[in-house]
């Protein structure tokens, strides 16, 4: 299905992970996020995974909601994001928060988001 990254912007917490051939950190990172699927909804997170593997990556992986695997079988989008490997997570206020060629640690981020005031508030909504 098309995904559109405008249509998540201000909705959703953001992660682009843009792969290229084996890359077995992101790889390991992509796999152990899988088991934390239920944590990155909480916090309204998307996972967007670009690379030029789609069968691989979403065979593979296995990927549920809200993981999501993009092809760039041109190779537009990782030349726009300066390449891969890259990570970048993007706040609902549309600001890059990481930048990095490689993934941060789960807890690392779950951490960064809930100190994010947006987050607060939506803590504090839900009880």
């Amino acid at each position: 299905k098309e995904v559109r990254y405008a249509s998540l912007l201000r909705r959703h917490r953001i992660i682009l992970v843009a792969l290229s051939g084996v890359d077995t950190n992101m790889r390991h990172w992509l796999a152990v996020g899988r088991q934390k699927a239920d944590e990155f909804l909480e916090r309204e997170i998307k996972v967007l995974i670009i690379s030029d593997e789609l069968n691989e990556i979403s065979e593979s992986q296995n990927l549920p909601e809200p993981f999501s695997a993009l092809v760039d079988s041109d190779g537009k989008v990782q030349d726009i994001i300066g390449g891969a490997p890259a990570f970048y997570l993007v706040g609902k206020d549309t600001e890059i928060k990481i930048s990095s060629r490689r993934p941060r640690g789960l807890e690392d981020i779950f951490r960064l988001v809930d100190s994010m005031p947006m987050r607060k508030e939506e803590m504090r909504r839900r009880g």
